[in-house]
């Protein structure tokens, strides 16, 4: 036997690539599982699988998928790509462009559907005019259905209180996203997601300061408003090259001997948990001291 290298690409109805699949392979017979892995940003999963027969099975809430679907790896082929279809909720985005749909599913501890579970949304602004109507603050109330499924229109950049009623009920705020469609998970419990950097690398000379405007993504669509608020531990590494400073909006980097040092981030509050526990993403970034 030998071994083949595999990619496992999702997409969805839409044909738009789907992240965090938990891909599993197991023997053909299903009893066995080999290994598993989580699709990244462009949908795919790489493998290095025997030349042999396989099952697969995918994992991703609120998306349905053929389970199993059978993967034979023959000898010969240096490289296989293997295409799954997703069947992933996506509903009609709302209507009014300057609203957000925000949608999701929730489960208790058991992991059965949280039905009936309410949620009181308040609007934590002034009143506003907003082409040319009034909006009026006022409380609206979301229960999930059966399926534990809930969905709202917030207004885009808006910010709100959301009272739950989960045991002695739960007051979060939520920031909406300038976009058309949110996560209604995220919203209510973001964490830092990935970092984006004005461009790949950078090279400086020694003792020259460099400045540095990375942008910070959260879960929910949001980006940070500061890069110093506590959020994330910037790092150096190696930490004895140069200096790093964390302002409002820039990261300043002076180095003192040459060499190529890494930017990595870690996330300071990590009460909330998310299964895959995937790294910030965006790390390490990489700068040159000349």
């Amino acid at each position: 036997m030998s071994y083949q290298s595999i990619d496992i690409v999702v997409s969805d109805q839409h044909n738009q690539l789907v992240e965090d699949v938990l891909v599993r392979i197991y023997s053909e017979d299903g009893s066995l599982i080999f290994t598993e892995g989580t699709t990244n940003a462009q949908g795919t999963v790489s493998f290095l699988l025997e030349t042999m027969t396989y099952t697969m099975r995918f994992y991703k809430f609120s998306a349905g998928f053929k389970q199993p679907q059978l993967l034979v790896i023959e000898e010969g082929q240096n490289a296989y790509t293997y295409d799954v279809s997703a069947d992933v909720l996506s509903p009609n985005a709302s209507s009014n462009p300057l609203m957000c749909r925000c949608f999701g599913y929730f489960i208790d501890m058991f992991g059965k559907p949280m039905a009936n579970l309410t949620m009181h949304f308040t609007a934590a602004f002034n009143p506003v005019v907003l082409n040319s109507a009034l909006v009026v603050p006022q409380s609206k109330m979301v229960v999930t259905d059966q399926q534990g499924y809930a969905c709202i229109d917030l207004i885009r950049c808006a910010r709100y209180e959301v009272l739950m009623g989960i045991s002695g009920d739960e007051l979060r705020q939520v920031n909406v996203p300038e976009s058309s469609a949110a996560d209604l998970p995220m919203l209510l419990y973001p964490r830092v997601a990935k970092i984006v950097w004005p461009s790949e690398s950078q090279e400086v000379a020694i003792g020259v300061p460099l400045t540095l405007h990375p942008t910070v993504y959260l879960t929910s669509g949001i980006t940070l408003s500061a890069l110093n608020s506590g959020d994330i531990l910037w790092k150096l590494d190696p930490d004895n090259t140069a200096s790093l400073t964390s302002l409002e909006k820039s990261l300043e980097i002076v180095g003192n001997q040459s060499g190529v040092l890494n930017i990595t981030a870690t996330r300071v509050d990590n009460s909330i948990i998310y299964i895959p526990n995937l790294p910030i993403g965006g790390m390490p970034h990489a700068v040159t001291i000349l």
